[in-house]
């Protein structure tokens, strides 16, 4: 059923990833392999006086440009409504800090997010530039509701008031700093087996290489049924439901819905280089792994 379930919802982003960017599309596809495999998925956003946004380098187009992701948000309801509170939260939180980390879980909506998601954000500095960078870090995972609320207490006891699971999507959590992540990370591996749990992963470049030959179907307009099978042969969809199976047209997504775009970072196939807001001093992050302290003078970069 599952596999089913996952061919259906890749064959109705089709249409949506048809009307986007080539370089957005690849970052969308490649997202759909990590959470149908249950694979952390890491982007960064970029921020500054006017709020948080994604870089965005278009064909003959020298400079990056923009796009602020409350322009890109839907408002119209619950539970996007809620996840807006979250971005504002955030931009603020951003705007004050020049390091530090949040967190916030999306649970579980009927008919339209089949699973959990925790949210990492982490305030780092972009190699070279010093521009300001949020590094993202999303994982999936399938849990009650009882061991949620009782992770979520455990490891940010400021959170102790909070009984329904569902009041967590509108709380940005600051963490204390002496908060593990990767206990944390470990826990929520404990509660679904599945979290992080494959071995063999597809080596980023070849994923690249995959998801621009699914962008290339999809811009000649192959039947969506066709994309969908050939994601699912070239090893792209996984069994694991996507969290977010709604149209991910611009302008239409919630903000747990956004598709990273990370194409102009500097060295984002291999690693990401940073500075640290302490020293200065340039650190490396290997793609899709975190790291506590700087290596130079030992400050808690936590990314």
């Amino acid at each position: 059923m599952k596999d089913e379930r996952n061919l259906q919802t890749v064959e109705n982003f089709v249409p949506a990833w048809k009307k986007t960017p080539n370089q957005l599309r690849i970052e969308g596809i490649i997202s759909t392999y990590k959470e149908t495999h249950r694979l952390t998925d890491n982007w960064p956003y970029y921020a500054d006086d006017s709020g948080i946004f994604i870089r965005l380098i278009k064909e003959n187009q020298k400079d990056p440009e923009k796009i602020y992701v409350r322009n890109l948000i839907k408002k119209d309801g619950f539970p996007e409504d809620a996840e807006a509170e979250i971005l504002d939260q955030l931009e603020s939180w951003v705007s004050k800090n020049t390091e530090g980390s949040a967190v916030w879980l999306s649970p579980p909506f009927p008919g339209k997010y089949p699973c959990s998601k925790i949210i990492f954000h982490q305030v780092a500095y972009e190699y070279g530039t010093l521009d300001k960078v949020i590094l993202n870090s999303a994982v999936l995972f399938d849990a009650d509701k009882k061991d949620i609320l009782e992770l979520v207490h455990k490891h940010f006891p400021q959170t102790w008031k909070i009984y329904n699971v569902e009041e967590l999507r509108s709380v940005l959590i600051l963490p204390r700093n002496d908060v593990d992540f990767n206990l944390l990370l470990q826990e929520i591996s404990q509660l679904d087996k599945n979290v992080n749990s494959e071995k063999e992963q597809i080596p980023h470049d070849l994923l690249v290489k995959k998801a621009a030959y699914i962008s290339d179907l999809i811009s000649s307009g192959a039947n969506p049924r066709i994309v969908a099978y050939e994601m699912q042969k070239t090893g792209l969809l996984g069994n694991f439901s996507i969290s977010c199976p709604a149209s991910l047209l611009q302008g239409s997504a919630s903000f747990s819905e956004m598709i990273p775009v990370t194409l102009d970072m500097k060295d984002q196939f291999g690693s990401l280089s940073f500075s640290c807001p302490k020293c200065g001093r340039t650190n490396t992050r290997p793609y899709g792994k975190l790291i506590s302290n700087c290596r130079h003078c030992g400050a808690d970069v936590r990314c």
